[in-house]
């Protein structure tokens, strides 16, 4: 299709890179004769190791990291934004990355936002990647939020003024939002619009698009990808983990044909979780905090949002009220 601007994520771009110009594996050294061996996975190093008597303590595990030449990660991407410009035929490119400051790592949850990821390996040339994103393709460094929440306002943009503004991202949250959204992973293009819908796949997995794929995630919450989920702060609060997932979810919300029956639904949902009293946990920084099911609900709706506008910050409570559910 033609575009008259496509939006990148170059968050996504980077890591999507830097990781294809490198070489991972792990570095296995026996502790008693300091003799060393490498295995492209530690999967690989198991299957040599099956079979023998190995002692404990017999080896240690280091991981190791390769790069190619960043001038080589340089040339994919120019390839890889030539392509968005020939496949969509336009010259007019956005791209954004996430700056510091996201407003989510200070919401006092059990655990801090995103934390989840901390320790994990990262591409040794993602940082070079993203400043040159910065420095000569004109990428824009977002504060405050994540990238993909700026690709979520393009997308409202276009929604509302009849451009055909393209964000072109793989990632679930931006599913959320109203407008053309490519899935370069699929090269699936979405026209997203308003209340949007639910449905299982194959392997049991709730997805969506639009307002209900919002609600959604607020029942479920994100726990592997972004580290947040309403469950969490109950075990955290009453010390016992409500039961539920993709399938009881989605049976709760499926029928829901419209903003209210899924609000009802959220909310008869934390009230089971949380009473209608307040109660009081311990967050991610050693605050305590008192809050009631509305709170709670608050918190998992700021974490998995994606601001239409700058200053769009809805208030659940409010929407509640506007609808006649409290």
């Amino acid at each position: 299709m033609k575009a008259d601007i496509v939006v990148l994520d170059g968050d996504s771009i980077a890591f999507e890179v830097a990781a294809a110009c490198e070489q991972t594996g792990i570095l296995v050294t026996n502790t008693t004769n300091e003799v060393q061996s490498s295995f492209k996975t530690r999967t690989e190093m198991k299957h040599f190791l099956s079979g023998l008597e190995v002692p404990e303590g017999h080896y240690t595990i280091e991981d190791t990291q390769i790069a190619e030449d960043k001038r080589n990660a340089f040339s994919t991407v120019k390839s890889k934004l030539q392509n968005y410009r020939d496949k969509f035929q336009t010259e007019n490119i956005e791209i954004y990355i996430t700056g510091s400051g996201n407003f989510r790592e200070d919401i006092p949850l059990p655990s801090r936002y995103k934390s989840n990821r901390d320790g994990k390996r990262r591409p040794l040339l993602l940082s070079d990647i993203k400043d040159y994103l910065i420095k000569y393709q004109g990428a824009v460094v977002v504060y405050g939020d994540e990238a993909d929440a700026l690709l979520t306002q393009r997308m409202w943009d276009g929604y509302k003024s009849g451009q055909v503004i393209v964000a072109s991202n793989g990632d679930k949250d931006i599913r959320q939002g109203s407008g053309i959204l490519h899935n370069p992973n699929t090269d699936e293009i979405l026209h997203i619009d308003g209340f949007g819908d639910i449905y299982l796949t194959e392997q049991g997995k709730m997805k969506g698009h639009g307002r209900k794929w919002l609600y959604a995630q607020i029942a479920l919450g994100d726990k592997q990808t972004d580290g947040f989920c309403p469950r969490d702060i109950a075990e955290a609060a009453f010390g016992k983990r409500p039961a539920g997932g993709d399938k009881s979810f989605y049976k709760l919300l499926h029928p829901a044909t419209n903003d209210k029956e899924a609000f009802i639904v959220l909310a008869n949902l934390y009230k089971s979780w949380f009473g209608e009293e307040p109660f009081t946990y311990t967050a991610w920084n050693g605050d305590y905090v008192t809050t009631n099911w509305i709170g709670a609900m608050q918190m998992i709706w700021d974490c998995a949002y994606m601001r239409r506008w700058e200053g769009d910050k809805p208030q659940v409570k409010d929407i509640m009220k506007k609808m006649g559910i409290i």
